[in-house]
């Protein structure tokens, strides 16, 4: 997937606005988050995680205990939709709230610049599954992730999300009335690229912690630089 015809939906919320809507959403769901303690020691990272559903957005917005800057992609082209979402009226709305909608050709630039003192949350399969199965990953935002970690010296933490698959479809949404639906979110530890390291064995070893933190919690006791060499196995 191409970023053709695409805005990228960034935005931030407060802390205590997070713990708000946790405590809303605490009657509908249950999560259950581990490897927070991986964030604690950093004050910008780039986080990564797989896509199951629409419903994944509640993670990085509400629950990951961190001012975070969620990065989505929003199927909009450039049309008369596209000129609604850039209405001026509507501009100003938005730089009270804080959000941006960016072009695909200025991508790049906002993880940039926005990496550098925050935390950035990518969904690098840029949409949710439609098979259950974790899909591959879109090597444009690996270039940028690529990027923004060499330039700035970026932690990358994969993470994964169990739990959410089809979440928002009216069936999943009516078994919400009779009980509280459980979503497991595992973030790993660190990882530091070299500065020789390949497009393709970053893919590669993101694509794999990824999936591997989908099903279970962190198992690597450290963080690990990647260098020129294979992805290590699971």
């Amino acid at each position: 997937m191409k970023f053709i015809n695409i805005m990228f939906f960034v935005y931030s919320l407060p802390l205590n606005i997070k713990m708000f809507f946790q405590n809303v959403l605490s009657l509908l769901f249950h999560v259950k988050i581990t490897g927070e303690d991986f964030l604690k020691d950093f004050k910008q990272g780039i986080i990564v995680s797989n896509h199951c559903d629409i419903s994944d957005l509640i993670l990085p917005l509400f629950y990951i205990p961190k001012p975070i800057y969620l990065i989505y992609p929003l199927d909009i082209k450039k049309d008369h939709t596209f000129d609604l979402f850039l209405n001026q009226n509507l501009k100003i709305f938005y730089s009270l709230l804080e959000i941006q909608f960016v072009e695909k050709e200025n991508l790049y630039n906002t993880i940039l610049d926005l990496s550098k003192n925050n935390f950035i949350f990518i969904y690098p399969e840029l949409k949710p599954t439609t098979s259950g199965v974790l899909q591959p990953f879109n090597e444009e935002m690996i270039e940028a992730i690529y990027r923004s970690a060499i330039q700035h010296n970026l932690p990358i933490f994969p993470s994964g999300i169990q739990g959410t698959y089809n979440l928002s479809n009216i069936f999943s949404m009516l078994q919400l009335a009779f009980q509280r639906i459980k979503i497991n979110y595992n973030i790993g530890n660190p990882i530091f690229i070299d500065s020789n390291v390949e497009l393709s064995t970053l893919k590669n070893d993101l694509e794999k912690q990824v999936y591997a933190l989908s099903l279970h919690p962190e198992r690597r006791k450290r963080s690990r630089v990647i260098i020129r060499t294979n992805a290590r196995e699971l």
